[in-house]
């Protein structure tokens, strides 16, 4: 079977695509026990949840079509690289992460450059956008705690934002150096 060449807006895409499939983890936690999913929250994540579960379910089967093991990689390496975050409490943790995961899922919807207004990009932007924007008013208090050594959200999206790309790199170089 000849391996088919991967452009750089599907990489990102697939990005975006984990990123979302991983913080279904988060919104299920959030769902049946956080104290923080009510209100105009509740319901942007509920309209956002049916939507993604909706389409993703094909997407996400295409993708595995295309190369499994890739998509296994790409999601184990973005829901382990949120384990050790902590946020004070299981609630605010769940919520913390689910924002940065859906925030730099719409980084990599952003970064697209040519595929950027097909229907998958401009789907998860529609929704996602609502959320986030839902979560930045309704909880901006919790977003704008930092750690002890000052880091905030805004550096877990920067970090799933750089892992995005290196996961990217590193599938490059193992097919450029015939998967090792």
């Amino acid at each position: 079977m000849e391996k088919k060449e991967l452009n750089e807006d599907t990489v990102k895409l697939l990005r975006a695509v984990m990123k979302i499939s991983s913080a279904f983890n988060e919104y299920d936690s959030m769902s049946f026990e956080s104290k923080y999913f009510k209100h105009k929250f509740k319901t942007e994540c509920v309209k956002w949840s049916e939507s993604m579960n909706k389409h993703m379910n094909g997407l996400m089967n295409s993708l595995m079509e295309e190369d499994d093991k890739l998509l296994m990689e790409v999601y184990s390496r973005i829901d382990n690289s949120t384990e050790e975050i902590d946020a004070g409490s299981p609630d605010k943790t769940a919520l913390v992460i689910f924002y940065c995961k859906i925030k730099s899922a719409l980084n990599d919807i952003e970064s697209m450059a040519d595929n950027k207004n097909t229907f998958y990009p401009m789907f998860i932007e529609h929704y996602t956008s609502k959320v986030v924007k839902q979560i930045e008013k309704q909880y901006k208090p919790i977003l704008d705690v930092k750690d002890s050594q000052d880091n905030g959200c805004e550096y877990v999206i920067d970090f799933l934002d750089n892992l995005g790309e290196a996961i990217m790199f590193l599938t490059d170089k193992e097919e450029k150096d015939g998967g090792e």
